[in-house]
């Protein structure tokens, strides 16, 4: 066989066969058994000799119901049908699996021919054949379970009896325990009455002064409490306003730093602008244009810087020495 096995045997076969069986009491009542046997083949793993002992018997089934029905008639046969009627299950099972060494009844019986186990046997229905034993079955039946209700209810009667005495005994007695408990305790209520008069009388007397002595020490005690929650109170407040106008400070600080550093920005955006413009334009005139203008007048030069849209610049060769000082007072009187 392929694989691994994990289990030595192997179960083959249907689940169940069903047979009736007739058999005949010691005192000759003659019954049809209806009964249901389970059971399956028992064989081994690899083994090839326990395979073959399956095809030894080829009506295994009848061979099966011959054999349990043989073993059930011969032990009927020596018992009565009472003895029968009150104990089938239990004497169909011994008579099949047997017993061991405990007298305890067997899990199973195999047929070691070919290996056939039976696990389980089900009496489904115990007939009598003859007509007036079914009738007299049925009367006993019946009788016995009359007798068994009537067992009941007389006993039930009994237990009911003997508990409503019960009842009535312990209920006396908890009256009683209870009128003795009633006696007691009215006079406690007597005598707690008395001294608690006494106790009244002396104890409105302290409670008046204790209650007064109590009110001052309560009004010192809230007065005290109240100028701590006043003092309390205004350093809260003194301290919030202080928080606030540091708060407003700081704000104003940080509006005016950030306004500045604004400023500062813009002047640094504006004058990089002006740059990239300034060269940009000198890119886009070229160099030779450049040294077109710088060699033309004075006229031209104005017209060709206002034509491109600049103020304040000053052109020159590299070569002609400038008045710095001229040259921004001119700036300044085209500017007026």
């Amino acid at each position: 066989m392929p694989g691994r096995i994990k289990s030595l045997h192997v179960e083959l076969g249907p689940d169940f066969t069903t047979d009736i069986v007739e058999v005949e009491t010691s005192d000759h009542c003659r019954l049809n058994i209806l009964l249901s046997y389970n059971w399956f083949f028992d064989v081994k793993k690899g083994d090839e000799e326990s395979y073959k002992k399956v095809f030894v018997i080829k009506d295994f089934i009848g061979n099966l119901c011959i054999l349990c029905a043989s073993l059930i008639r011969a032990t009927v046969a020596s018992i009565s049908f009472e003895q029968f009627h009150e104990s089938s299950a239990k004497i169909i099972r011994t008579c099949i699996f047997g017993v061991d060494a405990n007298g305890k009844i067997a899990e199973s019986y195999k047929i070691k021919t070919n290996n056939m186990t039976i696990t389980n046997i089900d009496i489904k229905d115990i007939t009598p054949i003859d007509k007036q034993t079914r009738d007299a079955l049925q009367q006993t039946v019946s009788l016995s379970i009359e007798y068994t209700n009537k067992m009941q209810e007389d006993k039930a009667i009994r237990e009911f009896e003997t508990e409503k005495v019960k009842a009535e005994g312990e209920l006396v007695r908890t009256k009683l325990k209870f009128d003795t408990s009633s006696k007691k305790e009215e006079i406690n209520l007597q005598k707690f009455k008395a001294e608690s008069a006494s106790v009244l009388e002396e104890g409105k007397a302290n409670a008046n002064a204790r209650a007064n002595a109590q009110y001052k020490l309560v009004m010192a005690e809230s007065k005290r409490d109240l100028a701590k929650v006043n003092a309390e109170s205004n350093d809260t407040i003194e301290k919030a306003e202080y928080n606030r106008e540091n708060d407003i400070n700081t704000i104003k600080l940080d509006h005016l730093k950030t306004m500045s550093e604004l400023r500062v920005k813009k002047q640094a955006d504006l004058t990089e602008i002006e740059t990239n413009k300034f060269e940009k334009i000198m890119e886009t005139l070229g160099q030779e244009t450049l040294l077109a203008l710088a060699q033309s007048g004075m006229e031209s030069q104005v017209k060709m810087l206002e034509g491109l849209g600049l103020k304040g610049y000053l052109l020159t060769d590299g070569k002609t020495p400038i008045n710095l000082f001229d040259a921004a007072d001119g700036m300044m009187k085209n500017k007026k």
